[in-house]
């Protein structure tokens, strides 16, 4: 298989003004820096003026909230079959055309060669969490 994109992994800090409603629950929250600070100039007019009612006293400073965010993009490769796009997600990764890759891109033996004595179990073999009930999978 010819890998047409690597995986990737992304780590993403984001750091939010929040403010908490008087009295009435709820709230807004802003992008902002680690400090706090944001640039009001660039936020849409709702949420201008959303940010000065919080400033004006509509509701109080909470806290500098940082959110992390970390994931990953699958990679992606040609099928050695039909050339189609396959994304290599899990330890079994099946092409339209019936060609199965494993998570490094290498093309795996038919389905009917595989079984117990290679140590698949059956969740392996269909691709699918075996945690998750059978009749949810789409």
């Amino acid at each position: 298989m010819r890998i047409l994109k690597r995986r990737t992994h992304h780590h993403h800090v984001e750091h939010r003004l929040s403010f908490e409603r008087v009295g009435a629950g709820g709230g807004y929250s802003f992008l902002c820096n680690e400090a706090g600070h944001l640039d009001e100039a660039n936020l849409p007019p709702a949420a201008r003026d959303n940010y000065r009612a919080c400033l004006a006293g509509l509701a109080l400073v909470r806290s500098v909230v940082e959110s992390v965010h970390d994931y990953t993009e699958h990679a992606v490769g040609a099928c050695e079959v039909c050339g189609r796009e396959v994304v290599l997600y899990g330890f079994t990764n099946a092409c339209d055309c019936g060609a199965d890759y494993n998570a490094s891109g290498q093309l795996l033996a038919p389905r009917e060669c595989w079984g117990e004595e290679t140590g698949e179990s059956l969740a392996d073999i269909l691709g699918v969490d075996a945690a998750r009930p059978v009749d949810s999978l789409e």
